[in-house]
């Protein structure tokens, strides 16, 4: 699994995570919160399926108003 760590609605950079889990999907939030000064959310992804975005899309887009 993949974490990208996104800024300005662009990856910036990726973590990898090795298993889809709640204790990966709470590591992939944890990265969101201490860095959330560097970066605007994460996306988790297996291969080519999203499988999480934080904060959630529209909460993003309402946020940019």
């Amino acid at each position: 699994m993949r974490c990208y760590l996104m800024r300005n609605g662009h990856i910036f950079a990726v973590e990898e995570l090795t298993n889809l889990s709640d204790a990966e999907v709470e590591q992939a939030m944890a990265l969101y919160r201490t860095r959330g000064d560097q970066i605007d959310g994460v996306e988790l992804w297996v291969r080519t399926r999203k499988i999480k975005r934080y904060p959630e899309e529209h909460a993003a887009v309402l946020n940019a108003r």
